[in-house]
């Protein structure tokens, strides 16, 4: 299939990984303050007979552990394979259930949708019945979970950029002169999502020679290898008609494409055997990738991410849901979490920063998506968690679109309720939107909160009473400002174009 100057052949296969137990030095996904309450994360993986590539598959926890940090909102954590390994699906439920967590998101670890992640996962949770199918898993020594909380599943790993972006360092890794080389991506694929995974292999294999330079590849679903010499061998052959040398990269988690093609790959036809094609195959002419794409930091943080945005859907807490904004051409999803990150803390200061750019973005754009160019912002508020907010979501101070305006008499030691004020400008339009803060969002009201503030920040007898008083409300108006609508958090002046 022709993608403007390229042809991309790609193959992918249904192979998944999971959080598990990791090393003792990293830290641990579930907080000290205990999983009572809190979602649990189920992330589901394949398995394997092997002892290997199940191996490959723990060496994610520290990294999934690492990207959920220590505002994690999951009380415990655990691994389920649905075959081959332990524990099982429904060993992982009832060991959330158990720690005592309130709901259950489950990440099914799979390249793309297939019958395992529509079918089998579901199945395996309870929440979806085949008697076909549940007689078939049943079979296999499979149980089925009963689960006494809700379970919610997420997609698959096609729905972000992690994959192409591991199978980018891949091709890197074997590529020597882009001009005279051709790429064939080879995985699995699925006859039962066949258009969906056609629409993955066709955007990883033009994202890879975009970045590469490469200006030939193709793709071939080819199984776990069955399908290789077939699919595989005629795109490879094809390949090797246009280009000097030919790039054969797997978008596998565990498993590389060397691997399969010394199983699957037939003889390697040197020193004769009269067969042309399994020599080219076997030859100096063709290179293939040596590992899957596990163990990554990348699909780790798409693994919390995704997770914890579902667990947000879930459980309704509006503070938690990202926000979508263009980056030039990139679609970015931005979680609150992911600004505590970058600002280093959670604080109430970044929460309504976040939640006032949640606002500004729906009150200008509706369900379009800005771009992050497009924002301007006017912020009367003098902290860094505010600034850190707007600054990680729209890029706007880097712009020199983020000014900082505190009105006369206050400062950040004297802050006052007009500190609370925000202004975002569609700059396309010139449209723009003043926002408020609620005065009874405060604990106490809002100047019964600021005194209570300054009093204990930069007062000059503050006590312990009066810091641990301060640090109660605080933590109050950081929740408010992540589980309150935004309504019940703002007042807002919608204001066309200035004339």
């Amino acid at each position: 299939m022709k993608i403007g100057c390229v042809t991309v052949v790609l193959a992918a296969a249904i192979v998944v990984a999971a959080v598990v137990p990791g090393h003792t030095e990293d830290a641990d996904p579930t907080p000290a303050r205990g999983a009572s309450g809190r979602p649990g994360l189920l992330v589901v993986a394949h398995g394997a007979p092997a002892e290997a590539p199940n191996r490959l598959v723990l060496e994610m926890k520290p990294l999934i552990a690492r990207a959920l940090g220590r505002e994690s909102p999951f009380g415990a954590v655990e691994i389920a394979f649905l075959e081959f390994a332990r524990p099982t699906v429904a060993e992982g439920v009832r060991s959330l259930e158990d720690a005592g967590c309130s709901r259950i998101v489950a990440v099914p670890l799979l390249i793309a949708p297939s019958d395992h992640s529509l079918l089998d996962v579901p199945a395996l949770l309870g929440l979806y019945t085949d008697p076909e199918r549940s007689r078939e898993l049943l079979a296999a020594g499979a149980e089925i979970a009963r689960p006494r909380v809700p379970v919610t599943v997420t997609p698959p790993l096609s729905r972000g950029d992690a994959l192409l972006e591991c199978l980018l360092e891949r091709v890197r890794a074997i590529s020597t002169d882009p001009g005279n080389e051709a790429l064939v991506v080879c995985a699995h694929g699925s006859g039962l999502t066949e258009a969906e995974w056609d629409g993955l292999l066709r955007r990883a294999a033009t994202f890879v020679c975009g970045k590469v330079g490469i200006t030939y590849a193709d793709w071939a679903q080819i199984q776990t290898g069955q399908g290789f010499l077939r699919e595989g061998a005629r795109a490879i052959r094809d390949a090797g008609r246009r280009r000097e040398r030919v790039l054969v990269a797997g978008l596998y988690l565990v498993t590389g494409m060397e691997d399969i093609v010394e199983r699957r790959g037939g003889p390697s036809g040197r020193g004769g055997g009269g067969n042309d094609l399994l020599e080219f195959l076997h030859g100096d002419r063709v290179v293939y990738t040596e590992k899957g794409l596990l163990p990554d930091a990348r699909i780790a943080s798409w693994v919390a991410h995704t997770a914890t945005e579902a667990a947000a859907l879930q459980a309704g807490t509006p503070g938690l849901e990202p926000i979508r904004i263009l980056d030039e051409d990139r679609l970015l999803h931005l979680s609150v979490r992911d600004a505590a990150k970058y600002h280093g803390d959670l604080c109430a200061c970044l929460a309504c920063g976040f939640r006032a750019t949640q606002l500004g973005i729906r009150e200008l754009w509706g369900d379009e998506i800005p771009e992050r160019e497009d924002i301007r912002v006017l912020s009367a508020h003098p902290a860094h968690g505010v600034r850190d907010a707007f600054e990680f979501v729209t890029r706007a101070a880097t712009r020199g679109d983020l000014e900082t305006a505190p009105p006369p008499g206050t400062s950040r030691k004297d802050m006052k309720p007009e500190n609370w004020i925000f202004t975002f400008t569609r700059k396309s339009t010139g449209e723009s939107v003043e926002i408020r803060v609620r005065e009874s969002v405060f604990p106490g009201g809002a100047r019964d909160f600021l005194a209570l503030r300054r009093a204990a920040k930069f007062g000059e007898n503050t006590g312990t009473e009066l810091k641990e008083k301060f640090a109660a409300a605080r933590d109050e108006l950081r929740d408010s400002f992540l589980e309150r609508p935004l309504e019940d958090l703002f007042e807002h002046e919608k204001r066309e174009k200035s004339r």
